[in-house]
């Protein structure tokens, strides 16, 4: 196990290329949803061992791309880690990178953002919102 610090967009490349889990280390009752690390290392096809519970916890075991340990318990740490790198692991990444690709990927995002500002528009054309005023026809 490596830890890095930061790195640059390049060495942070080569070393997801290199790795074989992405380890999203973060403290009991972090506020976190999903954070960018995690979308990151699904982008890199790897499953993900996370601390965070809520968001991130339900997408790991619904989508089966990675498993939640308990950050007050190194026996659940190794645990987790044992559980990623098992026989799955070739299944788990492939899971990773598709489970990116419909849900994280640019295109999808700001789609989905754009209809829903759309929606939005459709919604609020001609009402006053807190102090503005949405005019004209939705797109």
């Amino acid at each position: 196990m490596i830890f890095t610090g930061w790195l640059d967009q390049d060495r942070m490349r080569k070393m997801l290329a290199a790795s074989d889990i992405g380890l999203a280390a973060y403290a009991k009752g972090a506020p976190q949803g999903i954070p960018n690390k995690v979308i990151e290392y699904l982008a890199a096809g790897l499953p993900v061992a996370s601390a965070l519970r809520g968001e991130t916890e339900a997408l790991l075991r619904d989508e089966g791309c990675g498993e939640t340990y308990d950050p007050d318990d190194v026996n659940s740490l190794q645990h987790v880690l044992t559980s990623l790198a098992d026989e799955r692991h070739g299944e788990r990444s492939a899971i990773a990178l598709e489970l990116f690709g419909k849900r994280f990927r640019a295109e999808a995002v700001y789609g989905a953002y754009a209809d829903h500002l759309e929606a939005l528009a459709k919604l609020m054309n001609g009402h006053a919102v807190g102090g503005l005023h949405a005019v004209g026809r939705a797109v």
